[in-house]
């Protein structure tokens, strides 16, 4: 492995790949694009050595972080591995930006080392090789180079994969005649950086409600009749996190009836007769009132024959008058006819 290391490219994102001690054992082609963090504090005694080979993309951001106060960094440029004149190697260090050049036959590779070295120290001897000595205070991790969160030192032996996911998790609420369902599951992604991430779904079942029928409630008392629609309607609410839940409300508007009809009796001329009392609304534009209206049944009555009795026979009187009107001649029949009874003696 040590003589043939590992090649990995491209690596973009803004995540971070930690090295610890052994980043000799891969080799980052920068000819493609890289725009990473390098954490290579490994601690012990071991130096990094950090191999790249080329040529290098001009866009690319490769920062490097992890110098210590103890270790010497070593890059290892291979774009012409065959170079054996040191003369044509070169470098600038700006300690304002932390950008280090490295120049070579096959380019110029740029690195963003972060400041505080003292760039008098950095040693060409080797051709290919730039040497980085120690710093007098030693970097702190980025903040996109977490923690290993399980705990074990960040090395390339010691790769794990994702933590395990969680169970899902099951919650239920009463809703009506059935319950709500809330389920809570992970399952893992890639993030933008190209790190694993667990993401965090919440789902829920929701029973279908059903509206009831609207009704009306009558209640009658002496006189007048009360009734009230009782209807129902759905209204949003917030439930177990749901927003916009459907929930029954009812509303009750008492209706403005007239009284019943009632039936009433009349006595006139030895006579009783029926009829019924109803109500009606009038009124003007600006006021309303209840108005009666009284109806009687058509009655008949038996018909009484008057009898006169005289001492001399049975007399039919008939008249009429007739006149002449404009040359007309009219005649007019009386329809009154009356019944004499005679009486003889014997």
């Amino acid at each position: 492995m040590h003589g043939m290391p590992l090649y990995m490219s491209p690596i973009v994102g803004t995540g971070c790949l930690d090295l610890g001690s052994q980043g000799d054992l891969i080799s980052f082609n920068v000819s493609l694009p890289f725009n990473h963090t390098l954490w290579i504090q490994g601690g012990g005694s071991y130096n990094v050595n950090i191999h790249f080979t080329g040529p290098p993309l001009s866009s690319n951001n490769i920062v490097i972080r992890g110098f210590d106060t103890s270790h010497v960094t070593k890059f290892f440029a291979d774009s012409y591995p065959t170079t054996t004149d040191p003369n044509l190697f070169s470098y600038s260090y700006n300690n304002l930006t932390g950008i280090l050049d490295y120049m070579t036959p096959g380019g110029t590779f740029t690195f963003n080392i972060g400041t505080g070295f003292n760039d008098t120290s950095f040693e060409l001897t080797t051709p290919g090789t730039m040497v980085i000595q120690p710093l007098a205070v030693a970097q702190e991790r980025p903040s996109n180079c977490p923690t290993d969160p399980w705990g074990v030192s960040g090395s390339l032996n010691n790769c794990r994969g994702p933590p395990p996911l969680n169970n899902p998790d099951i919650f239920t609420g009463s809703y009506y005649q059935d319950n709500i369902t809330e389920i809570i599951s992970y399952y893992t992604t890639l993030a933008s950086d190209r790190l694993p991430t667990t993401i965090r779904t919440v789902s829920y079942y929701i029973p279908s409600i059903t509206v009831p029928s609207a009704y009306l409630l009558t209640v009658t008392i002496p006189f007048k009749t009360l009734t009230k629609l009782i209807s129902y309607y759905t209204t949003p609410r917030t439930f177990m996190g749901i927003t916009d839940l459907p929930y029954i409300a009812t509303t009750i508007i008492t209706l403005s009836g007239l009284p019943s009809p009632y039936t009433t009796t009349l006595t006139t001329d030895s006579m009783t007769v029926s009829g019924i009392v109803s109500f009606y609304s009038g009124g003007s534009s600006t006021k309303t009132l209840t108005l009666a209206s009284t109806s009687f049944y058509t009655q008949y009555t038996n018909i009484t024959t008057t009898v006169t009795e005289y001492p001399r026979g049975t007399i039919f009187p008939t008249s009429w008058i007739s006149k002449e009107i404009s040359g007309t001649a009219t005649i007019t029949y009386s329809t009154s006819m009356e019944t004499y009874v005679v009486k003889t003696q014997a």
